[in-house]
């Protein structure tokens, strides 16, 4: 507990050398006096006065309350769209982060997790004693850690990444590793066998679930957000395909960067926008188009937050797709790339 609060502390005192507690406000005015996402204001007077109380005293106590006021206003207003299992929803669902667990963690993991769980009650049963393998008081402090953690993220509508587990990883695993150290011959396996996944995988671990080894058709290959599969670090993989195949230029669908930051990574790479013309030649369809942009196109106005202008853009890429689409598809690339390779003569016909 101690090196905890160093650490939150220390964290924080490079940012507060100069703070000014005449002006305690401005490390959160932005968060709760400005408007929030299309004009959305956080509107409880007592959340908006507890952090300058605080800032007077303690400023990075200011600091720390304004991230959870954040989220909380976050949370009620419902802005982040997030995709799940062929849906999208800006309020989110409770079992996403379940799910995602299940989704994400190596089977090894899982099994050798589900192992210490059967043994453990076998244990119980036979002795009428749960000895775990650590010092039992323990016990229950770490599982109320991961469930008061866990069960706090089950709340929230921000639900675009396993990453917002990480905190409480270490003790998910926990269970695992203590079965496994019981026995060496164990330990070996399991190690081994994570290792293997690792280098069979390699180098699309963010994209990867613990069905990969059905390739493409895995069940779960695109399950979650985009942003679980694919954080710009693929572009590196998409290059080298147009380096390879010797392609000049490679029209890219792939919303939120732009031009000049796409050639940074893909020298090839044209960004398609909506409006832009469709002509003949490469193309690679991130998969954010391909998964998100149907399930958009199917959500009622209450499921987005935003709608119409999310809307209109989901329909822009959806009309240019389909004629994309037309073209020969030649399969995945950069693990989350779909190429097509569109001729002239077939090009794009009528427009819709």
């Amino acid at each position: 507990m101690t090196v905890g609060v160093a650490v939150l502390w220390l964290s924080y005192l490079p940012f507060n050398r100069s703070y000014d507690s005449g002006n305690r406000p401005g490390c959160h005015s932005r968060v709760l006096r400005e408007p929030l996402h299309q004009g959305r204001r956080t509107t409880d007077a007592g959340l908006r006065a507890r952090p300058p109380q605080v800032g007077g005293r303690v400023p990075c106590g200011a600091q720390w309350c304004t991230g959870f006021i954040a989220l909380a206003t976050s949370n009620r207003i419902g802005v982040y769209p997030s995709f799940l299992l062929g849906e999208v929803s800006s309020r989110g669902w409770w079992y996403y982060f379940p799910l995602a667990l299940l989704i994400r963690v190596p089977l090894a993991i899982l099994i050798a997790s589900a192992a210490a769980v059967i043994a453990a009650g076998m244990d119980w049963w036979r002795k009428r004693a749960f000895r775990p393998g650590w010092p039992s008081r323990g016990v229950p402090v770490l599982a109320a850690a991961a469930a008061v953690y866990l069960g706090a993220a089950m709340t929230s509508t921000v639900n675009v990444g396993i990453r917002h587990l990480l905190p409480i990883m270490p003790v998910l695993f926990l269970p695992a590793a203590v079965w496994a150290a019981r026995s060496m011959r164990r330990a070996a396996l399991v190690g081994a066998v994570l290792v293997l996944e690792v280098i069979l995988i390699a180098p699309f671990w963010m994209s990867a679930t613990n069905t990969w080894f059905f390739g493409e058709h895995s069940p779960t290959r695109f399950a979650l957000w985009a942003g679980d599969g694919d954080y710009g670090q693929n572009f590196r993989f998409l290059h080298e395909f147009c380096r390879d195949n010797e392609i000049d230029a490679v029209h890219v669908f792939y919303p939120g960067i732009d031009q000049r930051w796409l050639q940074a990574y893909v020298p090839a790479g044209v960004l398609w926008k909506p409006g832009d013309p469709l002509v003949p030649g490469w193309y690679a369809v991130s998969t954010l188009v391909e998964q998100v942009v149907p399930a958009i196109l199917q959500a009622s106005p209450q499921q987005l937050h935003g709608y119409q202008y999310i809307h209109k853009l989901a329909s822009d890429y959806a009309g240019a797709l389909s004629r994309v689409k037309q073209g020969e598809d030649l399969g995945y690339e950069a693990s989350t790339f779909h190429i097509y390779l569109v001729g002239g003569a077939q090009a794009f016909g009528e427009r819709d």
